[in-house]
């Protein structure tokens, strides 16, 4: 199961979940086998939330993809609408220009 979560921080797999999983749940035996207790039950609910808990994060990683996707082609966007206003400032500035010239004409005409 080479499946990708993305987390807030940092991009973790399945497997490394169960395998921290499986770390806490190996010293929490230890710690229980030497005073002479082993809660069997605890630990199996413990496994169950665990595994509750991985379509949710499964959901939680498409939402996260799908917003990045979205983000990027809004940038996209702003980079188009960019070159758009730099390209309209320079159609403003020529007929600017054009009416100065028009005008100096028509008033050479005139006089």
């Amino acid at each position: 199961m080479e499946e990708e979560i993305v987390g807030s921080q940092r991009s973790v797999t399945v497997d490394y979940v169960f395998y921290l999983y499986y770390r806490r749940h190996k010293r929490i035996h230890e710690e229980l086998s030497t005073i002479g207790h082993l809660f069997k039950w605890i630990e199996d609910a413990v496994c169950e939330q665990v595994e509750d808990a991985i379509p949710k994060l499964e959901i939680i990683d498409r939402k996260i993809t799908k917003t990045k996707t979205e983000v990027d082609e809004l940038k996209t966007l702003i980079e188009d609408l960019k070159k758009d206003v730099a390209r309209s400032k320079i159609e403003i500035r020529n007929w600017k220009a054009l009416m100065a010239v028009c005008l100096l004409c028509v008033l050479w005409l005139c006089c």
